[in-house]
């Protein structure tokens, strides 16, 4: 290749993706592919992909409309459905139509008082957990429906938050101020197999952590990092204390920081050291209500949901520090919960009853 031929080859790809980046859907529609295989000629134009990329400004595109009353948890399957959990005792299964808005296909019954926490298992399952203090585990059929398969009862009053575990096995975490992790046996049917006592209060929210420890938050204003032994029994190991009042919601940013939202109306990013101990590095301040909900974006950023109806969006500096990028209002109550789609857009649910896409 002559270094004209080269000069031209990486003119187009840089004026390609420029056009490409300001479309309106925030995607690179295509990106060229410059094969290095010895039987292609050097620059020729082998393939196209479509990706996600950031989206800078978030739109509301749909409001999605079912549940009779606030929606409490959602989460989205591996083919793309969503499936929120509401006050009114239901989950509602939601699909992906053509040009991506979604439909009502499935309401599921079962619980018998509201849905607070829903996950997603594997071999085409969930698992619900709901303020009568139990766990449904769903199936889906052929078709993809889901029926109730197995009923777990050993929390003594409500269950507010679940994690799956990278083992399979799951954690829940409820106002009776324990965990129970919950194992499968061979028959694919949940037992109790430990119980987690270390909160003086109702356990509010829970997550895994990447290196296979789990984090708590509970009302007592603390949250617990529990270890996980060769046998596969958990151990408190540290307990962070940095919010002033509750703290309902956590997630995992990275390999060594997570953040955690509270009743005081803040979220704490906090960073582990080489021993994996966590110590505040930051707070972000911005919401007026209890911060309910957040959840890390592809590209570093974060989104939060609160009691004052809205969603901030916060993007890291060079310095990685956060600061609020952009405000989302147009829920008319409570947002209880917010996730990040498979395509980039953003989903929320609120006490309003209605679930909210953003573009």
């Amino acid at each position: 290749m002559s270094k004209d031929d080269a000069r031209r080859v990486r003119h187009e790809i840089f004026i390609r993706s420029v056009l490409l980046m300001g479309s309106r859907t925030g995607k690179l529609a295509e990106v060229v592919i410059v094969s290095r295989d010895a039987a292609a000629p050097m620059g020729r134009i082998m393939s196209f992909v479509d990706i996600p990329t950031r989206r800078e400004v978030f739109e509301e595109e749909q409001t999605l409309v079912g549940h009779t009353l606030g929606v409490h948890c959602m989460v989205q399957l591996d083919d793309g459905r969503v499936v929120s959990g509401s006050y009114d005792r239901t989950l509602i299964v939601w699909a992906k139509g053509d040009g991506g808005a979604f439909v009502a296909t499935q309401t599921l019954t079962g619980h018998t008082d509201a849905v607070y926490c829903v996950v997603q298992l594997g071999g085409g399952r969930l698992v619900s957990g709901s303020r009568d203090r139990r766990l449904i585990v769903w199936a889906s059929g052929d078709d993809g429906a889901f029926a109730a398969a197995q009923t777990l009862s050993g929390h003594t009053d409500r269950v507010y938050c679940m994690a799956l575990l990278g083992d399979g096995r799951i954690v829940s975490g409820s106002r009776d101020n324990t965990l129970i992790v919950w194992a499968a046996g061979d028959d694919g049917m949940f037992a109790a197999a430990q119980t987690l006592r270390g909160h003086t209060s109702y356990v509010a929210c829970v997550e895994q952590l990447d290196d296979g420890r789990v984090v708590s938050g509970s009302d007592d204003n603390t949250m617990i990092v529990w270890a996980k032994g060769e046998d596969g029994m958990f151990a408190a190991a540290q307990t962070l204390s940095g919010h002033t009042s509750y703290v309902e919601c956590v997630a995992q940013l990275d390999g060594k920081r997570i953040v955690s939202g509270s009743n005081d109306t803040t979220l704490i990013v906090w960073e582990a050291d080489d021993d994996g101990a966590f110590t505040a590095a930051q707070t972000l301040s911005g919401h007026t209500g209890v911060v309910r909900c957040v959840a890390p974006l592809d590209d570093g950023r974060l989104v939060s949901g609160s009691d004052c109806t809205r969603l901030i969006v916060w993007a890291p500096g060079d310095d990685g520090a956060f600061a609020a990028a952009q405000t989302l209002s147009g829920h008319t109550d409570y947002v209880f919960c917010v996730a990040r789609l498979d395509d980039g857009r953003l989903v929320s649910g609120s006490m309003d009853q209605t679930l909210k896409v953003w573009e």
